[in-house]
């Protein structure tokens, strides 16, 4: 479970990335809500650094339920309370 979650912290940094080069009007509310999330312990990468400190900072998103929590609230319909799937 450990290297799947530090893969996937890659991918959402990597797509963090793309999100901020194509441009954030793309992005549905929810997919706005984990790009934030991220953003919020990994900063736009505009020259090479070492990222061990910003996958283990993502890698603490996911398992604490935060990502999950923050996209799930996005996902609510504000009118009937049901989930948009």
């Amino acid at each position: 479970m450990e290297l799947v979650q530090r893969i996937a912290a890659i991918y959402l940094i990597a797509l963090c990335q793309a999100a901020d080069l194509r441009g954030l009007e793309h992005l549905s509310l929810p997919t706005r809500a984990a790009y934030d999330a991220v953003r919020g312990v990994c900063a736009f990468l505009d020259r090479d650094r070492p990222l061990d400190a910003d996958i283990e900072r993502v890698v603490t998103l996911i398992r604490s339920g935060d990502l999950r929590g923050v996209v799930e609230l996005e996902t609510q319909d504000t009118v009937s309370g049901e989930t948009i799937r």
